[in-house]
């Protein structure tokens, strides 16, 4: 399977998924996009799912599901506007084309149409060179056996434990590019950074000194956790998909939403709870499967119960110019 085919589910009886075209991988399946051909066409989808013209007349097709269905009257759905940075030791190459370009595909199918991306600036920033205040070269005190490459995306972690540290100068850096004219100053809704510059998680949702939100995605596999000294430490970069994967959850938090099954594992084992979760595949629970990402490409998906809470919470909110993460909503068990 390519890097660019998001795989939703197995072709089952359910009316959400279609087999792909021929000439697409035998047995892949794609979320279905009726709704938008639908609307595009002049129709709306009606009660039982299918989609008709205003007249009545059906025009084929079915909706993803009833309560994404929407009129003329009234919009059940948001795009997003974002900017994406990359913000790594080597920007050379802007790595990430392949995320921009999922990146709207996933949350549209992690959602079924409820929330679209539209990336409208992409940036590299690269790290500020090595001085006193980034001295990447003193983790070789700390783990001798580190490549020097490696050294830069290191630091972070071990010297200022990454998060506020990074917000912080990707927010100077980019005043700083805007003010010489170096980037635009694109009107957006969110900020997405891409970075290799190590925390103790592997994304995070945070906010700008200006309180605009932004999305913190680890493009190495397991972030922080690395381990270092005598230990091997961890090199492997994660795939595009797996970066769609946790940028839909932390865009959940930016619509508000809490982590599902977090009151049914408030304190207890996390896999015994995870058998008592009915959310327990939502993308915004813990719980969820990674792997199947990471080897098949199939997303999570928010479950019914987030996604009545973008219809009832987020897009109302959104549609008003209203902050969409606060207040925080309830967990989802």
């Amino acid at each position: 399977m390519t890097a660019a085919t998001i795989v939703l589910s197995a072709c089952a009886a359910d009316d959400r998924v279609i087999c792909q075209q021929p000439g697409a991988q035998l047995g892949a399946c794609a979320e279905i996009d009726d709704a938008d051909s639908c609307h595009s066409a002049g129709g709306v989808c009606s009660g039982n799912s299918t989609c008709v013209e205003l007249g009545g007349q059906s025009i084929g097709g079915r909706c993803p599901h009833p309560e994404v269905c929407c009129t003329p009257s009234e919009q059940r759905h948001m795009r997003l506007r974002a900017r994406v940075i990359q913000f790594e030791s080597d920007t050379t190459k802007f790595r990430h084309d392949g995320f921009n370009q999922l990146a709207d595909t996933g949350v549209r199918s992690a959602s079924y149409g409820l929330v679209g991306l539209d990336i409208v600036e992409a940036i590299a920033l690269p790290y500020p060179p090595q001085s006193l205040d980034h001295d990447y070269d003193s983790i070789a005190v700390i783990a001798p056996n580190v490549l020097a490459e490696d050294r830069p995306r290191l630091w972070w972690y071990y010297q200022h434990n990454g998060r506020t540290r990074i917000v912080g100068e990707i927010d100077r850096l980019l005043t700083e590019a805007r003010t010489a004219g170096t980037v635009g100053a694109a009107d957006v809704d969110l900020t997405i950074v891409v970075t290799d510059a190590q925390f103790e998680a592997i994304a995070f949702y945070s906010h700008f000194a200006d309180e605009s939100p932004v999305v913190v995605l680890n493009s190495w596999s397991v972030g922080g956790w690395s381990k270092v000294g005598a230990e091997a430490y961890n090199r492997r970069k994660l795939s595009n998909i797996e970066l769609v994967e946790e940028n839909n959850h932390e865009l959940g938090h930016y619509l508000g939403l809490s982590h599902a099954c977090a009151t049914a594992c408030d304190g207890a084992e996390l896999e015994l709870c995870c058998q008592a979760c009915a959310a327990r595949d939502d993308v915004m629970s813990y719980c969820r499967d990674r792997l199947r990402v990471r080897d098949t490409g199939q997303l999570n998906r928010f479950g019914r119960c987030t996604r009545q809470q973008i219809i009832e919470h987020s897009i109302p909110r959104f549609l008003r110019n209203e902050r969409t993460d606060s207040p925080r909503l309830r967990s989802c068990d």
